[in-house]
């Protein structure tokens, strides 16, 4: 409904030549297209909201049309054609004189240029980012940049710059004093704390990150925080726990599917999925080590189901459940003994029973692992074929 109101609206304006009212009718298509999960269409009318807003003269419009085009291409996964657009974004915000979205759209670029390996670049990015919240007065944006810097940082295994940047940037918070900037800074300290090797200031860190956000609703920070419990579980090998807390983050992410309010989504969800699949993999990697019989089995199944699920037409966010499923799919072999999984010769009835209800053994495992969608009779119909 909403569409075809802007539909008839657009329609309007181009009859009358009012390209400015066009621009903004088109940009409003796009924001609505995009939060449907229409991408293409999403691009195509951001595209044209750039152009009339061209004709009209409205800088201003023109270069959030481009902003909303090269988040889409992010989105898309188009790396260096989101690195060009926003380079393009930021010399019309200069050129313009539009500071108020300089600094964000610095960050947004920094990030990029980190994940293309342009670090010289990527650190100059923050650099300036900070100096033009600075100048600016705006605390809450120079934080921002300092702590995606440090998290950037440990990443890379700079990890003396990172926490160097971190306790500056903890320094900022206390000074803003507001909930939701102590909650990304403790955050971000916990990160880097456990690429130092320091868990125990790790949970401290962490633990302070989830007292300061607890009353406050933001989906965002709440799956940030999250994924970080999360690779801190994993760091000690608490695959379970590791599960439940990255599931978190992924139903607080879901909450924002196809928002445009938040242009590096799509990066942040890949970045959660490889850290799922990583998890599951290394939890079946530890059925392997107790069964010596089925090395590389779970990833011969993942890739089977993942082909036999592509094949028959689902979808790819479907087919990622899949995968995790076939890669925990033997996960009730931990509670069977490794003598019986290794024996050379014949089970007893007894044995085999035991070996046989592994599936029901794992299925009440994850009983309480609540994943977006279930791949607990994935688990349930686990059998032992061997691939």
């Amino acid at each position: 409904m909403a569409l075809d109101i802007l539909e008839a609206a657009l329609a309007s304006a181009a009859a009358a030549g009012a390209d400015a009212d066009c621009a903004r009718a088109a940009s409003l298509r796009a924001r609505i297209l995009w939060e449907g999960g229409d991408v293409a269409g999403a691009e195509r009318e951001a595209t044209r909201a750039r152009e009339w807003a061209h004709t009209s003269g409205d800088g201003r419009e023109a270069t959030a049309a481009l902003r909303t085009v090269a988040a889409i291409a992010v989105a898309r996964g188009a790396l260096n054609d989101g690195i060009a657009l926003y380079e393009e974004c930021l010399a019309e915000l200069r050129a313009a004189g539009q500071t108020a979205d300089l600094s964000l759209t610095l960050i947004l670029l920094a990030e990029l240029y980190d994940d293309a390996r342009r670090w010289a670049e990527s650190d100059a990015g923050f650099a300036e980012a900070i100096a033009v919240a600075a100048g600016l007065g705006d605390p809450a944006a120079a934080l921002l940049a300092e702590l995606r810097h440090a998290e950037l940082l440990a990443r890379r295994g700079d990890v003396d710059r990172a926490h160097a940047v971190c306790e500056r940037a903890l320094e900022m918070a206390r000074r803003i004093r507001a909930p939701r900037a102590m909650a990304a800074a403790f955050r971000t300290a916990a990160m880097v704390a456990r690429e130092r090797g320091d868990l125990t200031r790790a949970e401290e860190r962490l633990s302070g990150a989830e007292a300061a956000i607890r009353d406050h609703d933001d989906a965002i920070l709440a799956a940030e925080i999250a994924a970080e419990r999360a690779e801190l579980y994993h760091r000690q090998d608490r695959h379970r726990e590791t599960i439940i807390a990255l599931n978190r983050a992924y139903r607080a992410l879901s909450q924002l599917r196809g928002s445009v309010a938040v242009a590096d989504l799509s990066r942040r969800t890949r970045r959660l999925e490889a850290q799922f699949i990583d998890v599951v993999r290394r939890w079946g990697q530890s059925i392997e080590a107790k069964d010596l019989n089925t090395h590389g089995h779970c990833e011969r199944v993942a890739d089977l189901a993942c082909a036999v699920a592509t094949r028959m037409g689902v979808a790819a966010p479907m087919v990622f459940w899949y995968r995790v499923g076939a890669l925990l799919h033997d996960i009730g072999k931990l509670v069977v003994p490794a003598e019986l999984l290794n024996k050379p010769g014949r089970l007893s009835e007894d044995e085999w029973a035991l070996v046989r209800r592994h599936p029901v053994a794992g299925a009440e495992m994850l009983r309480d692992v609540d994943f977006p969608w279930d791949v607990r009779p994935i688990v349930e119909s686990a059998d032992d074929l061997p691939l």
